[in-house]
């Protein structure tokens, strides 16, 4: 879009931005695209976008000091914060009160009632999303009440959230250790859940005792459940995460573009012409005759390919061509 001079902006957000003298971010997720990438001998690495770094260096060039404030220790956004001359804070285990001494060392102080408020509107907004939730009605699910699995996703995907509940085996715990398979609710979640067409997000619960790859979420009775298994140490009730989503993940299984079209329409006998993995002249024959499209997830396989579910009227029985 074309370049939009500042005085063009209304006169309360000119206002607002004059006032702006450091500016923080997280890193995963935030700054990168949420993935963790691993070499055969263990070595991370991380992708940042050249776009991102232009904005910082843009700050920096109008008064505006950036700095990167992550709970990771990272010597790749050491490195990326030292090219672009960024103060980066690492190993941060609590980003807060990191920011309020950097503020406090800047000669200003945080606006907590303005935080609070906006963060109260934030969520209020994040419950309205969350209303689109359905899923089986769990009266487990249902005892933790209604604080929790406010969705932000359509805003970013990345969160500190709060862990609300562990289960495992169908029961409530209150941690869970490396190698098990559990669910975790969250207060706040960028997840979305499987529903519409698209399939559940993927990515990791961060937090200081461990890490959790949400492998799956998924709307349950009201609350936005990532289903994963500890990959490191530990995660425990009421401990604060970062929510990443693998974004990589989310772009290759969004609907196609007639997703919603095929939901709201009733569901079509099979087209002989449009099996076109059926190589089988005799074998395609029989399944038009005895099958009919299942509504299911849709998930994108390769470009401009999509896969679908069938449902076969009878037992299966071998068929020669």
């Amino acid at each position: 879009m074309p370049y939009s001079h500042f005085n063009d902006y209304p006169a309360d957000v000119r206002e607002r931005a004059a006032r702006v003298r450091v500016a923080c971010f997280d890193v995963d997720g935030t700054l990168t695209d949420g993935r963790l990438m691993f070499d055969s001998d263990g070595r991370e690495t991380k992708a940042f976008h050249v776009h991102d770094g232009q904005g910082l260096v843009l700050l920096r060039k109008v008064g505006i000091v950036p700095v990167f404030v992550t709970a990771r220790t990272s010597p790749i956004a050491e490195h990326r914060a030292a090219e672009l001359g960024v103060v980066a804070y690492t190993c941060v285990a609590d980003k807060l009160a990191c920011v309020r001494e950097i503020a406090a060392g800047a000669g200003f102080s945080l606006d907590d009632a303005g935080f609070e408020r906006a963060l109260e509107e934030q969520r209020a907004r994040a419950r309205q999303h969350g209303h689109f939730l359905k899923g089986e009605v769990s009266p487990l699910l249902q005892s933790l009440g209604d604080d929790h699995s406010a969705f932000v996703g359509y805003e970013r995907v990345e969160e500190d959230s709060r862990v609300v509940a562990i289960i495992r085996d169908g029961s409530l715990v209150d941690f869970a250790i490396e190698g098990q398979e559990c669910e975790v609710v969250l207060d706040s979640t960028p997840f979305y859940p499987e529903g519409g067409g698209q399939m559940g997000d993927r990515g990791n619960l961060r937090a200081r005792s461990g890490v959790f790859h949400v492998e799956d979420t998924r709307a349950a009775g009201g609350a936005i459940v990532h289903h994963g298994r500890v990959m490191e140490g530990e995660i425990r009730v009421a401990e604060t995460v970062e929510a990443i989503v693998d974004t990589a993940w989310r772009s290759g299984a969004a609907p196609s573009p007639r997703a919603a079209e095929r939901k709201a329409s009733p569901i079509p006998r099979v087209d002989a012409s449009a099996t076109t993995s059926t190589r089988s002249p005799a074998l395609r024959d029989a399944l038009v005759r005895r099958t009919r499209r299942a509504p299911s997830s849709i998930a994108a396989t390769h470009a401009g390919r999509v896969a679908y579910s069938f449902l076969h009227e009878t037992r299966a029985r071998r068929i020669r061509p």
